[in-house]
């Protein structure tokens, strides 16, 4: 480093100490970080700002990496999940009266309800879906039993409007319940969600902060997040439906039913 170059540290140096209050406490700054600032800006001088690095692309799977996956149950067959299933930051959040939900592609979705179906009827089982796809954030039970005295369903949707959950896929799961002597039997895609936990976590917040009592509201706990894909159809002696954690149905990882690659 040239002397003038020196000198004009050491001048920046002595300046910003003598504009520094006598009364404040000088023992956070250091002086390494500010020589160097100022040797970056003179050597930089009359240059363009460096450009800040652009975010590698958005890799939906990688939310997961540290997580430890259990390994899929070898009942079924193997399946495939088009990525696009990931575009929902494309697709408008849609409001509900008393549950939230973030609105999939179906689009991608359909390929594999299809697979999954005719795989049931080999089964002899006939399934039956809603036409759409999506994972379901708060759930009208959770809502209406629980948090709806406390916060309205507008407060909680201006928490989930901005939602645009990333969350990775786990496998294909396999829910059973003996309904009326028929075994109702619903197929979902089990899916882990950071994303999804923290906008629970914020309604959870402004539940308690309202008066309501933490126990009765798990945000993160029992949150088993998945796209329901189809379940039993409806027939003379049975009506078909989805099963939930209040059914005792729970769509974590011990559902899992065949592996999904992503195709």
């Amino acid at each position: 480093m040239g002397r003038s170059l020196m000198f004009a540290t050491l001048v920046a140096l002595l300046g910003l100490c003598a504009a520094q209050d006598p009364q404040e406490n000088l023992s956070s700054i250091n002086p390494l970080q500010v020589a160097t600032g100022v040797v970056n800006g003179l050597l930089h001088k009359g240059q363009a700002p460096i450009p800040t690095p652009t975010p590698a692309p958005y890799d939906a799977n990688k939310i997961c990496d540290n997580i430890s996956f259990p390994p899929t149950f070898p009942i079924g067959p193997a399946f495939t999940l088009s990525k696009t299933v990931f575009s929902a930051a494309d697709i408008a959040f849609q409001p509900k009266p008393n549950y939230v939900q973030q609105t999939l592609n179906y689009t991608a979705v359909k390929p594999l309800y299809d697979a999954v179906a005719a795989y049931a009827a080999t089964q002899g089982l006939t399934l039956a879906n809603r036409g759409e796809a999506h994972i379901t954030v708060l759930t009208p039970p959770e809502y209406l039993n629980v948090l709806q005295p406390f916060i309205s369903i507008d407060q909680i949707n201006a928490i989930a409007a901005p939602l645009k959950a990333r969350f990775c896929v786990v496998c294909l799961g396999r829910d059973t319940l003996p309904v009326n002597g028929t075994l109702n039997t619903v197929f979902n895609v089990v899916v882990r969600s950071p994303d999804l936990a923290a906008v629970r976590t914020q309604i959870f917040e402004a539940y308690v902060k309202a008066g309501g009592d933490g126990s009765r509201f798990s945000p993160v706990n029992i949150f088993a997040p998945h796209i329901t894909l189809g379940f039993r159809a409806t027939n003379p002696s049975f009506v078909g439906g989805d099963l939930f954690v209040e059914n005792g149905i729970f769509k974590w990882d011990n559902s899992c039913f065949s592996p999904i690659t992503l195709v």
